[in-house]
């Protein structure tokens, strides 16, 4: 059983790869195959009772612990699933995602799509769009998503491109400079994001800004759901140290 389904995890890292996203997500299921295949040869032939009692019961708490903070994290995601802010908010900030030659890829189209919504029903709300230009992007996530805000018809001066950031704790604090030169009594902030990373995008914002914070849920590929479920924790705890040892 571990063994099928560590094969099914390398035929499910290879559709994720083949997405060529720029992201080496696939190397988590690479990971989870690999811990599977190792417990199937542990537990074949006896080995596993060969182990010193000691090290396997400390293998065993070191297990559960993990598992059981991972489920506590995960539960933490999905309260946010459908976070949708209250009107009238101060400024809207779209956390960067994919951009193809084409266009905005899926998962950043409906990040924007989401912001977009929400600034129609409130007009008076500004919006950074985040993001810098990654080495197989031919624009700027920042700009292809303040382009395509604009495209559908939201008004230039309403949007501003953050370009330089590459990863969500640079997403805030920049787009945070931008709001303070152009918005400096701004006291609510809305982070659209995929509903799998409101959670971390609005813990990361009260703590950088200091200010109110409400998520804007977009919805995400169900497929691929299983791989940011997975990966997210990780970005989480790697926040996490950084909050704690700022």
């Amino acid at each position: 059983m571990l063994i099928a389904f560590g094969v099914y995890l390398l035929y499910y890292s290879y559709a994720v790869f083949s997405l060529k996203t720029g992201t080496f997500t696939y190397l988590l299921w690479i990971a989870v195959a690999a811990f599977l295949f190792f417990c199937a040869f542990l537990m074949g032939k006896g080995r596993w009772g060969k182990i010193p009692l000691w090290l396997r019961k400390t293998a065993v708490i070191l297990l559960v612990v993990s598992i059981s903070m991972f489920a506590i994290i995960e539960l933490l995601i999905v309260s946010k699933f459908h976070a949708k802010a209250k009107p009238g908010l101060d400024c809207v900030i779209v956390l960067g995602a994919q951009m193809f030659d084409n266009g905005p890829s899926v998962v950043y189209r409906q990040r924007l799509d989401a912001a977009y919504d929400y600034l129609v029903e409130n007009p008076d709300t500004i919006c950074i769009v985040t993001g810098a230009q990654g080495y197989n992007e031919i624009i700027s996530e920042g700009e292809g998503g303040r382009n395509y805000l604009i495209g559908r018809g939201i008004d230039e001066s309403r949007v501003f491109a953050e370009t330089e950031s590459v990863n969500t704790r640079e997403n805030i604090e920049n787009s945070f400079e931008i709001l303070k030169a152009n918005r400096p009594d701004a006291a609510r902030i809305g982070v659209a994001t995929s509903n799998f990373h409101v959670f971390r995008g609005m813990f990361l914002a009260k703590k950088i800004t200091g200010l109110s914070i409400e998520g804007i849920a977009a919805p995400s590929v169900p497929r691929f759901l299983p791989t940011n479920m997975l990966r997210e924790p990780l970005g989480i705890i790697k926040d996490t140290f950084f909050v704690i040892f700022e």
